[in-house]
């Protein structure tokens, strides 16, 4: 019978009495929702009476925080490599803050240096941190899938038995960046993301470059969730590693050394982000 006095976050989950002792093997990671879980029991005795119970739950929020952390960490990386390899010169920026539409960036091209293809990240025009995420993740969705080509599978072996790439068209945005290029606004209309299945078949999105639509929240969310506050409609959806195929002959096709070089580069830049991600990994989940 549950005591009336006792916190329900604060309850036995196998007898209901007053608890203090918690399972530690999933305390503080998160719950479908994506918030932090504590599992309480008033006794040794009554944890294992409950663990085959328990067991799935306890293992499902183990493979779900190693995507939280995974993501989190991936969306951190993606940002360094497109700052270091940064190719957009920019002259000015616009900002207006609408009711109906939320904020909106005019971005206008300025003249690219003529000795070299990277150059400095433009800080001046972008101070604020969260500024800086949403700019560096413009236009890149399709270079984060194949960002992720590498890193995903090895950050999470064993954890996912299904991974899709889905492309989607964004509703309700918090910011639209438009790069205006001769008059004309060019707005990106189509969005990429992951949808990765854990073994428990819960599914969830994986979404690195959200910034660019004014939402700095985890990479990381229900699927469902992701569906309801963020799409409008599924545009495509293609097998995993699908994307950078197609990069990679369109670099071919189009013959330019600074594509090749660009594409060198992140190919560089995943498996060397891979490996210190898998040290990572052994030491942090």
């Amino acid at each position: 019978m549950e005591d009336p006095s006792v916190s329900p976050s604060r309850k036995c989950f196998e007898c209901c009495k007053s608890a203090e002792l918690v399972c530690h093997g999933c305390k503080g990671k998160p719950n479908r929702n994506g918030n932090p879980t504590a599992i309480y029991y008033c006794s040794a005795i009554c944890q294992k009476k409950d663990w085959n119970s328990h067991k799935p739950s306890c293992k499902a929020s183990k493979d779900r925080q190693a995507l939280y952390r995974a993501g989190k960490v991936a969306q951190g990386l993606h940002c360094t490599f497109r700052r270091n390899t940064w190719s957009w010169a920019i002259a000015n920026v616009e900002r207006e803050k609408g009711e109906v539409l939320g904020e909106i960036w005019k971005i206008f091209d300025g003249k690219h240096p003529e000795t070299g293809y990277f150059f400095p990240f433009p800080k001046n025009l972008f101070p604020d941190i969260k500024d800086q995420e949403a700019i560096l993740s413009y236009g890149s969705c399709r270079e984060a899938i194949a960002f992720m080509e590498v890193l995903v599978p090895d950050l999470l072996e064993g954890r996912w038995s299904e991974i899709q790439e889905v492309s989607v068209r964004v509703k309700d945005p918090r910011l639209r960046i438009a790069r205006w290029e001769d008059l004309v606004p060019l707005i990106p209309d189509v969005h990429d993301v992951l949808r990765i299945v854990l073994p428990n078949a819960e599914i969830l999105a994986l979404d690195l470059t959200a910034a660019q639509y004014g939402w700095h929240e985890s990479s990381v969310m229900p699927w469902d969730k992701f569906m309801e506050q963020r799409v409008k409609e599924v545009y495509r959806v293609r097998e995993f590693r699908e994307t950078t195929r197609l990069l990679r002959a369109e670099a071919v096709a189009a013959g330019s050394p600074y594509i090749r070089l660009h594409r060198m580069w992140l190919e560089y830049m995943m498996i060397s982000f891979s490996y210190h991600l898998i040290e990572w990994q052994g030491e942090n989940i």
